[in-house]
């Protein structure tokens, strides 16, 4: 039994999803962050996370004047959109291309996020006291930490009966300091439940967001629900059945969180993930690929070209195999490219020196559209990427390496479409044998065609327009 499986079981047997503390579910919140703890200390992983200085930490306040003159703009519209701040650069402009798309079909949306597509003048910024409540937030949490030093909490029975329990996966030192957090934590969650219930009131007739375990949308989700609103989600990346969020062994034991509706990329996706029964799977297409298909469609292969896709928990092993392999097959007339994940561009300087003056390596540290380089090389290298399978769409060869969490994308290798590798010796034979192993009968199957209409339909039927 793998780590996801055993910790699957784990948290049926023992009921988790059944705790809570002022009416917040415990399990429902912590899940996520919990199994990446439980993943390190199991596989002994190492996780580098982008370095938060004091300018990052502070970034909101420079949107607070926005979000104040926007405050009363929140008017009746058809969809409530918290997508990710993620942009790239896509045919010269500055683009989120997750929901781009959103300023095409014929929903009227409020863009909660300090986005603002760019091809629209007609666009709220945010039309919240976001970052107001960001800075309510600090303040009530100064406030609880001192009444914890003093001695003003009372004890929580309640949640340290569920860190009793939890103490049986992980290692839990100081209960009590836990104990302390996950009040806080839950506290935090209904100050976020309640801005967003006012906030939506009854002006729209859905909310859209780009994942349901960030703790900010868990509280959309539920106020959404409070309110009688569905909540969508929009495939944001990899899934299946190795994914934590996306996965519960009982699914009758329903994560309280979980969006009404969850769109995928394609029928692939929809295979393998064991979601809550009271959630919707269907399958609509990713816009992004519909638009680089259409960009990028006479774009000729460089078979020369090999892209290492860093990604997350496995920067540093695929950062260092890119040095080693760079240093051997330069000279065979290979160029390399190493795209960093977007977490790691700010900080890779930092996570990984040993790529700092190499110049066989091309470092790529901008939001770009990842899917110039799917077009434009044969090659494609990483450990557990989306981008891997998006390579796919493009005709690309996959090339993944044999390391922690290689689970998580065995699907691939084990339908044939793509070749795993042990060191940096093996890769080169595999790429000087010419082996190919894009398959075009996946690439429908694994991103729908259509996207946008798909969408634009789904959304028609749940907003009732």
């Amino acid at each position: 039994m793998n780590n996801l499986e055993e910790f699957l079981q784990f948290e049926k047997e023992n009921k988790l999803f059944d705790y809570t503390y002022k009416g917040v579910y415990l399990w429902s919140m912590m899940r996520v962050g919990v199994y990446l703890a439980y993943y390190i200390k199991k596989t002994n992983a190492h996780p580098d996370f982008q370095i938060m200085n004091i300018k990052t930490r502070l970034g909101f306040l420079r949107h607070i004047p926005k979000h104040m003159l926007n405050r009363i703009s929140v008017s009746k519209k058809d969809v409530f959109a918290a997508h990710y701040n993620s942009y790239k650069i896509i045919n010269n402009k500055r683009i989120n291309p997750f929901i781009e798309f959103l300023n095409e079909i014929d929903v009227t949306t409020h863009f909660h996020t300090t986005y603002r597509p760019t091809l629209s003048d007609d666009i709220i910024y945010c039309g919240t006291n976001d970052g107001l409540r960001k800075i309510k937030e600090i303040i009530y949490r100064k406030r609880f930490f001192g009444l914890k030093r003093i001695g003003g909490l009372k004890e929580s029975a309640e949640i340290m009966d569920f860190l009793n329990v939890l103490g049986k996966l992980i290692v839990i030192n100081d209960a009590h300091n836990y104990m302390y957090s996950i009040m806080h934590k839950v506290e935090d969650f209904l100050i976020k439940k309640r801005f967003y219930k006012k906030l939506i009131g009854n002006r729209f007739k859905c909310v859209l967001l780009g994942d349901h375990y960030n703790p900010n949308h868990m509280a959309l989700i539920q106020a959404a629900r409070e309110l009688g609103i569905p909540s969508v989600e929009l495939q944001h990346g990899l899934t299946g059945a190795h994914h934590i969020a996306y996965n519960f062994l009982d699914e009758s034991s329903d994560n309280k969180y979980f969006p009404d509706y969850f769109l995928t990329f394609g029928d692939y996706w929809k295979e393998t993930m064991r979601v809550p029964k009271g959630t919707k799977l269907i399958s609509v297409g990713f816009p992004q690929i519909d638009l680089s298909r259409n960009l990028l469609s006479n774009t000729t292969q460089d078979d020369k070209l090999i892209i290492i896709y860093s990604q997350g928990t496995h920067g540093k092993t695929l950062s260092q195999l890119a040095v080693r392999f760079a240093a051997i097959a330069a000279d065979k007339g290979y160029s390399i490219k190493y795209k960093l994940h977007p977490s790691e561009c700010k900080s890779w300087k930092n996570l990984y020196p040993w790529l700092l003056g190499n110049k066989s390596i091309e470092v790529l540290d901008q939001m770009m559209n990842v899917h110039e380089l799917s077009a434009s090389a044969k090659f494609h290298v990483g450990a557990v990427s989306t981008t891997l399978y998006e390579a796919l769409a493009f005709d690309g060869t996959i090339m993944v390496y044999n390391t922690e969490g290689l689970e998580s994308i065995k699907d691939l290798v084990n339908n044939g479409y793509a070749q795993v590798f042990d060191d940096e010796n093996e890769l080169l034979t595999l790429l000087e044998s010419g082996i190919k192993t894009g398959v075009d009968s996946i690439s429908k199957k694994m991103f729908r065609p259509d996207s946008v209409s798909n969408i634009e339909i789904l959304l028609q039927t749940i907003t009732g327009i």
